[in-house]
């Protein structure tokens, strides 16, 4: 019986030896369909980036709403300093993850959370992958790998870990320009697709809102985090095409729970868009779209603050 044990014991430390080495030259040495590199959205761009920001007066957050929605240049207009820390399909987990990471240094007068059904729902696995082939790895980083608990996210923090132990990408940066898109200094992301006009077909979607209650844990952390600091917050839903909005059946129990954590603003029910005119697809704006957008916001920041 202990020959059994010791040789199962065995066998694991050299399977995940193997396995540790597989992953690194995966990562390092066959760059087609890669896992562990840098992916849409320009998170590379923004967090090397973000180093270089002191005191702004408004820190956004969320998904990809978030990095293609608030034009920091329009909030530049009018004399706010803004950094967008959105990143690809960002949940809560990972919106908490990067505040405790960068809003110290950041020290936002404002904090603006693009929140939407969507995010709530999810299992935070893609935007955990943008994150961790991204940013470093430390305490946090683990520790939302380890609530995710996804096989995908513990396979690239193997890789993550092994990048930083060998300096790999140590002086990589990503390109100002990728495919369609072209990032913005402060966070922004421009998409040449946001000239295109938005072409919904088909029947709507009919989708009851359940979320999930790890994302849930993790909002009312960074709620939480955000009333023990003293700093400011609003929550925004940005606009998102008729065929999009109107697909969650109970869209109103979304409401209802945004409005329990605080100041709230469903941007459907502020503005008048029209899905053809100024969207490029069912969740994004147009260029177009997001002058409105923004427009209206600072308009409410501005009458808030009365500056």
């Amino acid at each position: 019986m202990k020959y059994f044990i010791k040789s199962v014991f065995l066998f694991g430390f050299i399977f995940i030896g193997i396995y540790c080495i597989g992953v690194f030259i995966h990562g390092t040495f066959m760059p087609k369909a890669n896992p562990f590199k840098s992916s849409y959205g320009h998170l590379n761009a923004r967090l090397q980036e973000v180093k270089n920001f002191k005191n702004v007066d408004i820190l956004f957050g969320g998904a990809s709403r978030s990095y293609r929605g608030f034009d920091t240049r329009i909030f530049q207009e009018h004399g706010y300093y803004t950094f967008n820390l959105g990143s690809s399909s960002q949940t809560p987990l990972q919106t908490n993850l990067l505040l405790k990471r960068y809003s110290e240094a950041l020290c936002p007068k404002l904090v603006i959370l693009e929140v939407n059904p969507g995010i709530f729902s999810s299992d935070g696995v893609e935007s955990a992958l943008d994150v961790i082939n991204n940013d470093k790895v430390d305490v946090e980083l683990i520790k939302m790998v380890l609530t995710i608990n996804h096989f995908k996210t513990y396979r690239n923090l193997i890789y993550a870990l092994e990048r930083d132990l060998f300096k790999i990408n140590l002086n990589y940066h990503q390109p100002i320009k990728q495919g369609e898109d072209t990032y913005i200094s402060g966070g922004y992301v421009e998409h040449e697709r946001e000239r295109k006009l938005f072409n919904a077909s088909g029947n709507i979607q009919k989708i009851k809102w359940e979320p999930n209650k790890k994302q849930l844990a993790a909002f009312d952390e960074i709620i939480s985090s955000l009333k023990e600091q003293n700093i400011d917050y609003i929550l925004v839903s940005a606009p998102s095409a008729y065929v999009d909005y109107n697909s969650y059946i109970n869209r109103s129990d979304f409401t209802a729970l945004m409005e329990i954590y605080g100041e709230y603003y469903d941007f459907n029910k502020i503005v008048d868009m029209d899905d053809s005119l100024h969207f490029y697809d069912a969740s994004h704006l147009n260029q177009n779209g997001v002058d409105i957008f923004d427009e209206k916001l600072i308009g409410i920041i501005s009458a808030r603050y009365d500056k």
